[in-house]
């Protein structure tokens, strides 16, 4: 919550062609991810094989962390539906999961996403009985709006032992791994630390080209995203429109030391000046929230600003 296969949801980034460094916060990689890798060690080279690892790492850790809602639960009900044009338009699956346990985002005791048919390759096929961690995404507005979690990549079968089956891990242990991932810094301590604290919508993100380092495509460490001001929290009212610059990331950061903005995202923003009129993100991807995210109210109630809440 992949970019090269069809893991992604719909992320629009070339996220694996970036990595961060082995054994720095992350989740544990899969077991097929793990198996290619060692193929590559004994066909190319070890730095090749470590390279992939990072790569496959940074991506799955981004659908983890670009998620609205992580849950734990059991499939209730699946029923193929029509789903509305916003989700492609297309027949679809609609599923309710029975929830045990909620790691992120607003979930009560059962949560309904919308998944694509499940004839299509690499998309996720839900069955009514099994025990899955999923992770899920906001799309649409109004009564279009639905969560949705149509990939492979957005779920994670436990079996009866207790296991998450495709990373052969016990489930407390990939919880302990997404717990510490999508932990959210003290909100008091950003607003300190930030010149504006806002909240307002992505109208647009305009992403530069690539380079070649070290045989590989990379992004360019910075993007230019449009931000349109709602709310004022911290700082003197000014323009309406902030130009913010994602930090992305660098062979020598983890994850979490960037920022993903996405055209359409509802964000509350602890922001700094780089230089005159251009603004980067305080705490690296814990200064920003999405207000369609159940961490986004923990940090509003914690500024004083419940009444901001969109749940």
């Amino acid at each position: 919550m992949r970019v090269t296969s069809p893991r992604v949801v719909g992320l629009g980034l070339v996220l694996a062609l970036t990595a961060h460094p082995t054994g720095a916060l992350g989740v544990t990689p899969d077991l097929d991810v793990l198996a290619h890798a060692d193929r590559l060690r004994v066909e190319q080279s070890d730095s090749a094989a470590d390279e992939y690892l990072r790569n496959e790492a940074l991506v799955e850790e981004t659908v983890i962390l670009t998620s609205d809602v992580i849950a734990l639960g059991t499939v209730e009900r699946t029923e193929h539906k029509l789903l509305a044009p916003e989700h492609y338009g297309v027949w679809g699956v609609e599923v309710i999961l029975a929830v045990e346990d909620c790691l992120k985002g607003a979930c009560g005791e059962r949560v309904t996403f919308h998944a694509l048919p499940m004839h299509r390759t690499g998309y996720a096929r839900y069955e009514e009985g099994e025990r899955i961690l999923v992770t899920l995404v906001l799309r649409g507005r109004g009564v279009t709006r639905s969560l949705q979690g149509h990939h492979e990549g957005n779920k994670y079968i436990v079996d009866s032992s207790n296991t998450v089956v495709r990373k052969g891990l016990p489930l407390d242990d990939l919880l302990a791994e997404v717990r510490e991932l999508v932990a959210p810094r003290v909100a008091t301590r950003l607003f300190e630390e930030s010149e504006l604290v806002v909240i307002g919508e992505v109208e647009r993100v305009e992403r530069g080209g690539g380079a070649e380092v070290s045989g590989l495509p990379v992004r360019q460490k910075k993007e230019e995203a449009s931000v349109r001001v709602t709310q004022w929290l911290k700082g003197s009212p000014g323009q309406s429109r902030l130009t913010v610059l994602p930090t992305m990331p660098t062979r020598d950061q983890i994850i979490c030391d960037y920022v993903i903005l996405e055209a359409g995202e509802v964000v509350l923003l602890f922001l700094r000046e780089e230089d005159e009129g251009h603004y980067t993100v305080v705490g690296g991807h814990d200064g920003k929230y999405r207000l369609s995210d159940a961490t986004a109210a923990d940090a509003l109630r914690e500024l004083g600003r419940a009444g901001l809440i969109e749940y």
